[in-house]
């Protein structure tokens, strides 16, 4: 009997003859019948073996960052998966053999391509359980304008809420918030290219803050070019802020009290007469934006410690306030209050599950809050949560 292991690396290996069973944390069972392939990632405890007879498989182990970017995308996941009775991992072992650049090149090539085939197969037998999804995704398609939440989509499909985000993530690859995201700064980069609406009416149709961030990002007198990419920019600019942002909320709540170290204050302060100067020079909103990214920079490496001190990160949080406001940023905080109180919540169940060693629950609310693209972080203040 195989017993309980976790690899360093992802696996793939196709059973072509025999019948085995595989399982993997905590509780997934699955038969593996000759045909199918197991696929499992990195640091997932798992077993498999044959049951009451041989099999026979090919199987081929990789790493590197283009698997976790596919993993991340969610074509790479844990499971059993049909391949058919054809060695189709045989090929491109053979390319692997060759230590010629050209092979393997087409190794990787025929790896990467039989992994989203793989996917594509996943996604096409969700399409069939869940019909309600695919009128779900042409529904968000034609009205991108429209702001969804969870609840709305999880009724249109008669599903649950998680439920959907299962779903969704399996047919999708992301999150339904991320998908609407995309899809809303995909739209609003195609009219501002390809139309002749003002950018208030379009920051108006589908949120304002990344579209405000692009046009202070250069100094006014300068051109500025709209763009999908240059909008997924700031989006994740923006992003880095409200994670600055939250991160001082979080420290203040497990800070000590005592005073203030001067060089800090000195520093947070050389910050400000930056941020003031570049305003002062014909309202130079690019370098006034850069100067709050070196304070977020050094409220990081002098604030954000291990024993984070309360006054520090009181007048950091004061600063970080003052500076973003005058540009008119990092405003949604409050807006997503009652998201965050169920993020909280959920991150409380998770801590608590783990202390009575409740490992299932614990991964179960972990997996739910991963779908709604928050990532956590284990620090020695406690659990602290950032969005994906």
């Amino acid at each position: 009997k195989c017993p309980p292991r976790y690899f360093e690396f992802y696996s793939i290996s196709h059973m072509y003859s025999g019948h085995g069973r595989l399982w993997l944390e905590p509780d997934f069972e699955q038969e593996v019948n000759a045909g199918e392939c197991i696929l499992i990632t990195p640091g997932t405890l798992n077993r498999y073996g044959g049951l009451g007879e041989c099999y026979i498989e090919d199987t081929i182990n990789f790493n590197g960052p283009v698997a976790d970017m596919l993993m991340r995308a969610g074509v790479i996941s844990n499971g059993v998966f049909p391949l058919g009775g054809i060695r189709r991992l045989l090929p491109i072992i053979e390319f692997m053999r060759d230590p010629a650049v050209n092979s393997q090149i087409r190794a990787n090539m025929e790896l990467q391509r039989l992994l989203v085939d793989i996917y594509l197969e996943k996604c096409s037998s969700t399409q069939e359980g869940y019909p309600l999804l695919e009128r779900l995704l042409e529904h968000l398609k034609e009205n991108p304008q429209k702001w969804w939440t969870v609840n709305e989509m999880a009724e249109m499909c008669n599903l649950s809420c998680d439920q959907l985000r299962r779903v969704f993530f399996q047919r999708t690859g992301v999150n339904p918030k991320l998908y609407l995201d995309r899809l809303k700064l995909n739209k609003a980069a195609e009219l501002l290219t390809g139309t002749k609406n003002s950018i208030a009416e379009i920051a108006e149709q589908f949120g304002y803050e990344p579209i405000r961030y692009l046009m202070i990002s250069c100094q006014y007198r300068s051109p500025i070019n709209y763009s999908y990419a240059s909008l997924e920019q700031c989006k994740a600019s923006l992003q880095r802020l409200y994670t600055c942002r939250d991160a001082l909320d979080f420290s203040a709540g497990n800070a000590v009290d005592a005073p203030m170290r001067e060089e800090v204050k000195a520093v947070i302060d050389s910050h400000v007469r930056a941020f003031c100067a570049a305003m002062d020079d014909d309202l130079n909103t690019a370098d006034a934006i850069a100067a709050v990214f070196e304070l977020v920079r050094d409220i990081n490496k002098l604030v954000l410690t291990d024993a984070p001190i309360r006054s520090e990160t009181e007048y950091a949080a004061k600063i970080f306030d003052e500076l973003t406001g005058v540009l008119g940023l990092v405003y949604n905080r409050k807006e997503n209050g009652s998201l965050d109180d169920e993020i909280n919540a959920l991150v409380e169940q998770r801590t608590q599950a783990r202390k009575e060693k409740n490992w299932a629950e614990a991964d179960r609310i972990r997996d739910q809050l991963k779908e709604m693209g928050i990532l956590l972080e284990d620090t020695p203040q406690g659990v602290k949560w950032h969005r994906a």
